[in-house]
């Protein structure tokens, strides 16, 4: 889908090496109707959505959105944990 994308808009993956070129192409981004190209591509509007930030912004991590983990002070690995131990977690 993402080769398909890069064709529509006359680039290529080498747009996301290149800063300038990039640039060029995340105006190409915001230029796109979703709707149209979506059902241009036969793609769900929220996939292509979510396609087009991912390709907006490269290597973006999506963890660094979120709160840090909960570390239990000796438990740093799979194998520091027993049968009945507890631990808290967020969702």
């Amino acid at each position: 889908m993402a080769e398909k994308i890069f064709a529509e808009l006359g680039s290529s993956p080498s747009a996301l090496d290149d800063k300038a070129a990039h640039e060029e192409f995340r105006g190409k981004l915001n230029a796109v109707n979703l709707e149209e190209m979506a059902k241009k591509l036969d793609v769900a509007v929220p996939t292509l959505d979510e396609m087009f930030m991912a390709l907006a912004k490269p290597g973006r991590d999506p963890r660094e959105e979120l709160p840090p983990p909960i570390f239990k002070k000796g438990v740093l690995k799979l194998e520091d944990l027993q049968p009945g131990m507890e631990l808290k977690a967020r969702s």
